[in-house]
């Protein structure tokens, strides 16, 4: 039997497919990610279904169109349940699971197949749910600064430099915790990280 591969898919928000230095950028210098796509798959002609985050992340976590799964904004009446999702069926290969970032799904905390995440929802808060990033931040958080101090909402069309120093910042943050993740898996069975970038 063929070694099964290792998955790593990363996604990220407000960032545009051309905005990389492999895509050929002139400004934006991406070495890491440049290094990943030579080393592995990058997709360059695929398109959502949907504009909307959630539905569109539905969509990568079901393989279905927010027709068939449901999931047209990021809350509804009932929380769904999908009969089939990306991690549970690799879970079942054999794989373990693991997503890191912002996911988006309603509830936050239902695994969907995954056997373990790690969340940055954007420093939203909804009811009892706290993101692991905003725990962890107000955990580390030795000045006198929030993660919105610089009064640009998550989902906002501006840019300005964040105020945070580079290990606050909820980037940084991702990607320790997926590299935490690879550092400390089972090394004897092929793993599946869905590693999600807010920005």
């Amino acid at each position: 039997m063929a070694k099964r591969p290792n998955i790593l898919l990363i996604t990220t928000d407000q960032h545009r497919g051309d905005c990389l230095s492999c895509a050929g950028h002139p400004a934006v210098e991406t070495p890491y990610l440049d290094q990943l796509a030579e080393d592995g798959v990058r997709f360059t002609n695929a398109y959502t279904s949907v504009p909307s985050c959630t539905p569109a992340r539905a969509a990568i976590l079901t393989g279905m169109d927010p027709w068939n799964h449901g999931r047209l904004t990021m809350t509804g009446n009932d929380p769904l349940r999908y009969p089939a999702t990306l991690p549970g069926l690799l879970g079942k290969a054999g794989y373990q699971t693991q997503a890191v970032g912002k996911m988006h799904h309603y509830p936050q905390r239902r695994r969907y197949g995954f056997d373990h995440m790690i969340l940055d929802e954007e420093g939203r808060r909804f009811g009892d749910f706290i993101s692991d990033y905003d725990l962890w931040f107000d955990d580390h958080n030795e000045e006198e600064y929030g993660t919105r101090d610089h009064s640009i909402d998550w989902n906002s069309w501006m840019a300005r430099p964040s105020h945070l120093p580079e290990q606050m910042h909820p980037t940084h943050w991702t990607a320790s915790e997926g590299s935490h993740f690879l550092r400390h898996r089972d090394p004897t069975s092929p793993f599946f990280m869905w590693l999600s970038f807010a920005r």
